[in-house]
């Protein structure tokens, strides 16, 4: 136990101590990136904004196979180097709770702009992604195989997510609750719609998501880095794991579930 400053300063500590780990796996990530590519460092910025560069990457990336499949050896150089730091970023991410699926042809985590998404009508745009959906690939929230259903059974879920887009809920779970989520749980679930290829990537991503394939992958392997690193100082539920750390700090007898849910102790269980 302890006055309430030296609390917050122990908690304050500890969350700078989490902020480092996040800035030195992204710099070290970088790094070894950087050190794989056959061009100089200050190129890359060049290389980015390149389309060629771009598509090329899109292409080796969906799926990689080790083998290059574009006629551009810096972008394949990238995505090989690239490809390695995402698989391991998934590994260690594993080892402290996520239980993700590796995926061979994962680019980086699908963004969905609402408002260019709500500026068409709903079935337009359910027609236009449905067209582009790797349905043996893509799944809804409860887990489904989209190419399980029904055509129409596919579309009226794509109407949801529709819905949920355009009403700024969370593109995977349209009753909200998805930020009650545990972090690990998010991380499951946040590859469900699989566009099928190159082709479908560019055209779906032009219109509705990102405008920089390599931009996208690098942020996303940003993101990644950070959540990594809470799920390794918090666990699977970082949200929980914080709240039961501020109350042991002020002294609260105070536990973890097997859930993951923070819990008093019971007088019959301190005695």
């Amino acid at each position: 136990s302890g006055s309430g400053n030296e609390v917050y300063d122990k908690i304050y500590n500890f969350l700078v101590n989490v902020a480092k780990d996040q800035d030195t796996r992204k710099s070290n990530r970088v790094g070894r990136i950087m050190n794989h590519l056959p061009f100089e460092r200050k190129l890359f910025s060049r290389k980015i904004n390149d389309k060629g560069f771009q598509e090329a990457t899109v292409e080796e990336m969906l799926p990689f196979t080790g083998k290059q499949k574009s006629d551009n050896s810096e972008a394949f150089a990238f995505s090989e180097q690239s490809f390695h730091e995402k698989k391991a970023q998934v590994g260690e991410a594993n080892q402290y709770g996520a239980a993700m699926l590796w995926r061979d042809d994962h680019l980086t985590q699908q963004w969905h702009d609402p408002i260019r998404i709500k500026s068409i009508k709903e079935g337009d745009w359910v027609d236009f992604i449905h067209g582009h959906l790797d349905l043996d690939k893509s799944f809804d929230v409860r887990g489904n195989l989209l190419s399980a259903l029904t055509e129409n059974g596919q579309k009226r879920y794509l109407r949801g997510v529709y819905k949920a887009l355009t009403e700024s809920a969370d593109e995977f779970d349209w009753s909200g609750n998805i930020m009650n989520k545990s972090l690990g749980k998010r991380l499951q679930l946040s590859r469900h719609l699989q566009l099928k290829d190159k082709a479908s990537w560019l055209a779906y991503n032009k219109r509705f998501g990102h405008e920089n394939p390599v931009e996208a992958m690098l942020s996303g392997m940003d993101v990644m880095d950070d959540r990594v690193v809470l799920l390794k100082a918090f666990g699977s539920n970082p949200k929980e794991a914080f709240n039961y750390l501020k109350r042991r700090m002020s002294g609260e007898k105070v536990y973890i579930d097997k859930a993951g849910i923070v819990r008093e102790w019971k007088q019959s269980d301190l005695m």
